[in-house]
């Protein structure tokens, strides 16, 4: 718990963790939380494309 209070490893009392490892879920974690909006803006874009495109809306990039 306290670790997750604190968010320092160094503090962690319930199991031998290295920082490294810590890191690494901290890490995954945080990338997995990004791919997930990177998706879903993904999808927002592509609804958007097929309005516009429905609707005979040309946009010039």
């Amino acid at each position: 718990m306290a670790v997750a209070v604190s968010n320092d490893i160094e503090r962690c009392t319930c199991h031998n963790t290295t920082y490294e490892s810590f890191e690494r879920e901290r890490y995954n974690a945080e990338a997995k939380r990004l791919k997930c909006i990177i998706t879903k803006l993904e999808e927002e874009n592509e609804y958007y494309r097929k309005i516009l495109e429905n609707n005979k809306i040309e946009i010039q990039l």
